[in-house]
C-alpha cells in the first residue's frame, strides 16, 4: 500500500483513516489483510494513538473487524451486505435526483454535462478502479444536489462500500458504453424537466449495475489473500 503524505488539513487520524479507506475500497488492502498498529504508526510516520483511533473508526463503520487475541484484519465482502446497500439505494436514489431537479442551478447542470462528456467518460478503455470511481462521483454529486445533508451522509457510504464491491468483482478492462449512456439518459431527463423520466433512469442503471456486479462475484476476491483466526469469519 502506498503511504501518502499527511496533510495538515486534516488531524492524523482523519487522513489516516481516509488513506486506509481508499486503499480497502480500490482493493489494495484485500479482504482478510492483517493491520498492525505499530507497523502502519512507522509507515504513517505518526504516534500510535491516531492509528489506533482510526481503526476503532473503520471498525465502526464496517470496514475492518477485530477480535482479542487475534488482531485486526480487512473485513471480507458479505453478498447479504451488498444486498441490502443495493435496496437502499434503489430506494434513495430516485428520491435524491427528483429533489435535485427542483434546485439544480445551470452551472450544476454545466458540471453533470462536463461528467458524463469528460475524456476518460468517453473512453472506450479504462481500467476499473477509474471506471467506479468516475460513476460514483456522478452519483455522489447527483445527491448532492438534493440539498438534503442527510441523505448525501446515507448515501455517501453506500457508495462507497458499491465502489469496493464493484472494483472487486468486475473481472477485466472492458469497454462501460452501456453505463455510460445510462448516465447520459438520467441528464437528458433531468434536463427535459421529466421527473418520473430521470427516477425510472436511475433504477434501471442501478438495476443493471447490480446485476453485473452479482455476475462477476469471485469468491476467492471476496475472501482475501489475508489469514483470520476464525475461517468462518
Amino acid at each position: 500500500m502506498k503511504i501518502e503524505t499527511l496533510s495538515k488539513n486534516f488531524s492524523y487520524k482523519e487522513r489516516v483513516y481516509q488513506i486506509l479507506k481508499k486503499a480497502i475500497i480500490r482493493n489494495e488492502l484485500k479482504a482478510g489483510t492483517m493491520l498492525n498498529e505499530r507497523q502502519l504508526a512507522k509507515e504513517f510516520g505518526v504516534s500510535r494513538t491516531p492509528v489506533r483511533e482510526a481503526l476503532k473508526s473503520l471498525e465502526q463503520d464496517g470496514w475492518i473487524e477485530s477480535e482479542a487475541f487475534c488482531g485486526t484484519w480487512v473485513k471480507k465482502i458479505h453478498p447479504k451486505e451488498i444486498e441490502d446497500i443495493c435496496q437502499m439505494r434503489l430506494a434513495l436514489e430516485p428520491l435524491a435526483v427528483e429533489l435535485a431537479m427542483k434546485r439544480m442551478s445551470v452551472f450544476e447542470e454545466k458540471n453533470l454535462i462536463q461528467m458524463v462528456c469528460h475524456p476518460v467518460a468517453v473512453g472506450k478503455q479504462i481500467d476499473v478502479v477509474q471506471f467506479t470511481e468516475m460513476d460514483m462521483q456522478f452519483h455522489l454529486y447527483l445527491c448532492q444536489l438534493s440539498g438534503n445533508d442527510l441523505l448525501v451522509k446515507t448515501l455517501r457510504g453506500y457508495i462507497d462500500f458499491m465502489s469496493r464491491y464493484l472494483i472487486q468483482t468486475i473481472r477485466r478492462v472492458q469497454p462501460y458504453a452501456v453505463p455510460l449512456e445510462e448516465h447520459r439518459a438520467i441528464l437528458m431527463a433531468m434536463q427535459h424537466g421529466n421527473i418520473e423520466q430521470a427516477k425510472s433512469a436511475v433504477v434501471l442503471h442501478l438495476q443493471h449495475a447490480i446485476k453485473t456486479a452479482v455476475a462477476n462475484i469471485e469468491d476467492a476476491t471476496m475472501i482475501g489473500e489475508g489469514q483470520i483466526c476464525d475461517e468462518k469469519k
